[in-house]
């Protein structure tokens, strides 16, 4: 039984039984999910479903663009086209039109998919400062906004997730081709980044975070290739400069990297920002803003036409 084929002759009351003690329990015990469970990834669903919502409205907008069939004309069979009625009288053949597959739409749909690392800082001061702005918090609801938002779409996008922080440059979260496919696999990576937010050790590395995910994304053919840098770190402590990172960023001209930082320090960000090439980097110092600027340039790189007509 699912939620779909409660007769709508039910009372609501009746049908909200029948959901919270048999569908929804059963539902679970598939899931291999507790009821706990469910509603810690629920909580984070809910956070980001706005934001999935508009990212995959984007993702399978440029999709449908891709399967689109335009008018060609000069055909010889289909719809009699109206600006070739002369032709027509005259006893041409190629008086027709009929939609066809565009051909230059078409071959960017038989391209290679494009390869994304998402690099997300689990550093400790992501777990000491949670408490004080909730960054973690956010990185986490940002992991699950990424990977709601790409469920279906493995076939355009290929892509793994990486976290850093002072014990190592990348903790593999989500390894390419192998994206989780229940919300428990989910919910055990958000777990996975908080545990390990909360022992490792201080120190950063979020410029070798960086070089290495420039080579790995790069390592295999694709049609593009992108890199999401997340960070907040306090780059005069560990003695970084946006010089550097930028540097990292670019190191391989097909990739187009952008790093967002998570900011303490307003003139310390705004330097290293300014450091970075242009439109690369980004500073949030309202986390709660941290989703909808990592959906923005997430948008605006993968999907430029997704408000075009």
């Amino acid at each position: 039984m699912s939620p779909e084929t409660l007769s709508g002759t039910r009372l609501p009351r009746e049908r909200k039984y029948v959901l919270a003690t048999i569908w929804f329990p059963r539902r679970l015990h598939q899931m291999q999910m507790t009821e706990r469970d469910a509603r810690q990834y629920e909580q984070l669903y809910a956070a980001v479903a706005g934001q999935v919502g508009t990212l995959r409205a984007a993702l399978a907008g440029r999709e449908a663009r891709e399967r689109e069939r335009s008018w060609r004309r000069l055909q010889t069979q289909g719809e009699l086209d109206e600006l070739m009625l002369v032709d027509a009288v005259a006893g041409a053949a190629n008086v027709y039109k009929r939609r066809l597959p565009d051909p230059e739409i078409n071959a960017a749909a038989a391209r290679l998919p494009k390869r994304l690392q998402f690099v997300l800082d689990i550093s400790g001061s992501m777990y000491t400062y949670n408490r004080l702005d909730g960054r973690l918090t956010r990185a986490v609801q940002a992991l699950v906004m990424v990977l709601e938002a790409l469920d279906g779409f493995e076939g355009k996008y290929e892509y793994s997730v990486v976290g850093h922080s002072g014990a190592a440059p990348a903790v593999r979260l989500v390894p390419w081709g192998a994206p989780p496919a229940t919300r428990l696999e989910r919910l055990k990576l958000v777990r996975k980044m908080v545990e390990h937010s909360k022992s490792c050790k201080s120190g950063d590395h979020t410029l070798r975070a960086c070089e290495r995910a420039v080579a790995d994304v790069a390592s295999r053919a694709a049609d593009e290739y992108f890199v999401f840098l997340l960070s907040d770190a306090d780059f005069g402590r560990y003695d970084l400069s946006g010089r550097a990172l930028g540097a990292a960023m670019t190191s391989d001209q097909r990739v187009s990297a952008y790093a967002l930082f998570i900011a303490s320090n307003f003139e310390a960000a705004e330097q290293i920002r300014e450091e970075l090439p242009p439109g690369r980097g980004f500073s949030c110092y309202d986390t709660s803003m941290l989703l909808a600027t990592l959906r923005d340039i997430f948008q605006a790189s993968i999907v430029p036409d997704a408000g075009r007509g």
